[in-house]
């Protein structure tokens, strides 16, 4: 089945808080997750990151949001779902819970250039073969 994500590149994102943002001398910066941003209207992978960096991402005293490298995903949504669909199943295969699974796809977007810094969140992974 074809789907209209058929053609999009797939960028990850890394967040970074500093908890200790409210004085100036201490910082404290950590890792807090990311996002993955499904980029739609693009032709190469450069775009969709370049996309994703002007209108995502954030440089703040407190906060940080960047395009990172996914070494282990594919640039596009098919190699991505392709791992996706791995991943979930080695989930369900351990006993993980449909929750955990759910909190996978809460940090998933479908964003383009066309919409701008408008974010369609994904709430169940079988919204992605729309």
């Amino acid at each position: 089945m074809t789907t209209k994500l058929e053609k999009a590149f797939i960028v990850q994102t890394q967040t970074m808080v500093n908890e200790c943002h409210d004085t100036e001398s201490a910082h404290n910066w950590k890792c807090r997750g990311g996002n993955t941003y499904i980029v739609e209207d693009v032709t190469s992978q450069s775009q969709a990151m370049a996309f994703v960096m002007s209108a995502f991402s954030c440089n703040t005293s407190s906060d940080k949001e960047f395009p990172v490298p996914t070494p282990r995903l594919g640039n596009t949504y098919a190699d991505w779902q392709k791992e996706l669909l791995e991943d979930i199943e080695m989930m369900t295969q351990d006993g993980e819970s449909k929750q955990k699974i759910y909190n996978l796809m809460f940090t998933v977007y479908v964003v383009s250039p066309k919409t701008g810094r408008e974010k369609v969140q994904i709430k169940d992974f079988l919204e992605l073969d729309i």
